[in-house]
């Protein structure tokens, strides 16, 4: 499953809720989610990495991660190809 855009500029777009609930629809147990971008930006709070600009209120692996675990979603991270 990817909700990947050019540049990920809908990064926005959908909520945590929203993926997992396709992936209930899907009928799936395990979620892989892109954690940090092919530009190095990242989906949670890190230390050495800059956040992607349109989550800057917001730790959308957290979130997933919260509402994963309600359903006994597993959820690894991928890490993009930086450039």
């Amino acid at each position: 499953m990817a909700l990947e855009d050019d540049r990920g500029g809908w990064v926005d777009r959908w909520t945590a809720k929203d993926l997992v609930e396709l992936v209930r629809e899907a009928n799936a147990n395990v979620l892989t989610m892109m954690i940090v971008n092919e530009w190095g930006q990242a989906y949670f709070e890190a230390k050495l990495l800059p956040k992607h600009p349109q989550l800057r209120r917001t730790d959308r692996l957290k979130e997933v991660l919260e509402e994963a675990h309600k359903y006994r979603i597993r959820v690894t991270g991928m890490w993009g190809p930086s450039r």
